[in-house]
C-alpha cells in the first residue's frame, strides 16, 4: 500500500482497499495474500478497449476520475542494492483475430505489454504451458501455474500482469532471537509460531486500539505497513476501513522506539475476481450482451467481455526481509452465435 501523498495514489489506495474488504468477506478464515497492484494493472490493460458505460464502470471501480490509466506504483522497476521491484504486462493474442493498431499500441507504449501468439481452441495445453513459463520467468519461480478458464464462447485474447518483490530489511532481525511463541487466532485454540524479535526505531501510530508499525526496507523506498487491531476485531475493523481510515493511521505515525515481535510467515493465495469485481460495480465488462469492448477487434464490433479474471499471490517474510509474487491472468471471450437450424415451408404443412 502507497503512503496517501498524492491523488493517483488515493485512487489506487481506495481501489486496494475495496478489494481487500471484498476478498476478506468472501474468505473469512485462513491467510490472504493478494496484490492489488497486478489487480489493477491488468484492469487497465482491459480498459484501453472499453468503451462508453463499460468503461465507465472500470473507471469508476479503479477510482480512476482524472483521466490518468496510471498502472504501476512509484518505484516498480528500480533496482536498488537490497530491493527491487518488477512488473511485466503480457497480451496473448490469437492468430484468428484482428486486433484494432491504437489498442496494440496502447498496451505497448502505455502498459509495456510484450505480444505473444497462442492457440487455446487448437492447442489449450501448449497455450496453458506457454502463459505458465511466462509467468514463472517474471515471477522468478514463485508462481508456476494458473488456470485458463473454460469459457463456452471462443477465447479473442488473454492479459496477463506479473509482479515480483524482493527487498532486505533495513534493520533486519536477528536469527538468534527468533524463538517459538502460541500465536491467538479470532477464533480457535493457539498455534505455536515462529516469532522474530527486534528494538527498532520506526514509525509507529495508533488510531482507536488500532496500531501500525512501518517496516522499512534497504534504500528507503518501499515498506512494509504491519496493522494490529485489538484481538477478536479483525473482521470487524476490515470491513470498516475506509480510504480516511488507512490515512488517519498513516498521519498518526511518527518515529518511535518499538519492541516489535512479529511472526515469521509465508502465505499463498488464489481468487476468481469475476463475481467480486462485478458486485464491485464494472457488471457490465462481463456481459456477453452489454460489454462494450469495441476498441480491441478490427472488425468494428462491440468486441468481446471479460469471462475469467484469475488472481494469485505469494508472500513470503523472514529475520531477512520478504520475497512477494503476483500474476493476474484475464481471458476476453466473444459471443458465439447460436446454431441455426433451417425450416423451409416450400411443401404441405400443417398449422394450429
Amino acid at each position: 500500500m502507497d503512503s496517501p501523498d498524492s491523488a493517483i495514489t488515493r485512487q489506487r489506495n481506495g481501489f486496494g482497499l475495496n478489494l481487500f474488504k471484498s476478498l476478506a468477506k468472501e474468505q473469512p478464515t485462513g491467510n490472504l495474500a493478494f496484490s492489488p497492484f497486478s489487480v489493477h494493472a491488468g484492469l487497465t490493460m482491459a480498459l484501453a478497449g472499453a468503451r462508453a458505460e463499460t468503461a465507465r464502470q472500470i473507471r469508476e471501480v479503479l477510482g480512476i476520475v482524472n483521466g490518468e490509466d496510471a498502472v504501476a506504483p512509484d518505484g516498480v522497476g528500480a533496482l536498488e542494492q537490497g530491493a527491487e521491484m518488477a512488473m511485466a504486462n503480457r497480451l496473448w493474442a490469437h492468430q484468428r483475430y484482428g486486433y484494432l493498431e491504437t489498442f496494440l499500441e496502447a498496451l505497448e507504449k502505455r502498459h509495456g505489454a510484450s505480444l505473444g501468439l497462442v492457440d487455446v481452441a487448437g492447442d489449450g495445453e501448449g497455450a496453458a504451458r506457454e502463459v505458465n513459463e511466462w509467468i514463472s520467468d517474471q515471477t522468478y519461480g514463485k508462481i508456476t501455474e494458473m488456470q485458463l478458464g473454460p469459457g463456452q464462447d471462443p477465447q479473442v485474447l488473454m492479459l496477463t500482469n506479473a509482479l515480483h518483490f524482493h527487498g532486505e530489511w533495513l534493520e533486519p532481525f536477528d536469527p538468534a532471537m527468533t524463538a517459538e511463541e502460541p500465536f491467538f487466532p479470532d477464533s480457535g485454540d493457539p498455534a505455536p509460531i515462529l516469532m522474530m524479535w527486534a528494538k527498532l526505531d520506526v514509525a509507529y501510530g495508533v488510531v482507536d486500539e488500532v496500531a501500525c508499525v512501518e517496516l522499512p526496507y534497504h534504500g528507503r523506498r518501499y515498506s512494509m505497513l504491519v496493522i494490529l487491531p485489538p484481538q477478536g476485531e479483525l473482521a470487524t475493523w476490515e470491513q470498516e476501513l475506509s480510504v480516511q481510515g488507512f490515512d488517519s493511521i498513516i498521519d498518526s505515525m511518527a518515529v518511535t522506539q518499538v519492541d516489535l515481535m512479529l511472526p515469521k510467515w509465508r502465505t499463498e493465495s488464489e481468487a476468481a475476481l469475476a463475481q467480486i469485481l462485478s458486485a464491485m460495480g464494472m457488471d457490465q465488462a462481463f456481459s456477453p450482451l452489454e460489454a462494450d469492448f469495441s476498441g480491441v477487434l478490427a472488425s468494428g464490433e462491440k468486441g468481446p467481455y471479460l469471462g475469467q479474471v484469475a488472481h494469485k499471490a505469494c508472500i513470503s517474510v523472514d529475520e531477512y526481509g520478504t520475497e512477494a509474487a503476483a500474476a493476474t491472468l484475464m481471458g476476453m471471450l466473444e459471443e458465439e452465435a447460436p446454431e441455426t437450424v433451417l425450416f423451409r415451408a416450400n411443401h404441405p404443412f400443417v398449422y394450429m
